[in-house]
């Protein structure tokens, strides 16, 4: 992974949960399992001028839950300028 890369991939997750980002008090076990950043695989992807950036929960594999969540996670395009272009 580049600097490029990298930097793009900070600014994902800084964008796909901010630091210090804590679940709602009384949160549900997947609620609070979907906060922690640990519990995704990122994807990294380079494209002309830019990074894709996708993150997919492994809640299955990380927190012991099973999946219930529709959602498959997030997925970014972000310039080698450090602008997100894209997110879905």
């Amino acid at each position: 992974m580049d600097g490029t890369q990298l930097k793009a991939l900070q600014l994902a997750m800084e964008d796909f949960l901010p630091p210090g980002t804590k679940p709602p008090k009384n949160a549900d076990a997947m609620t609070q399992c979907l906060y922690r950043i640990e519990t995704y695989d990122a994807w990294l992807q380079r494209g002309e001028k830019m990074t894709f950036v996708h993150f997919t929960p492994k809640e299955q594999e990380r927190c012991g839950l099973r999946p219930e969540v529709m959602d498959p996670g997030a997925s970014y395009a972000i310039s080698d300028d450090g602008v997100i272009l894209k997110r879905d």
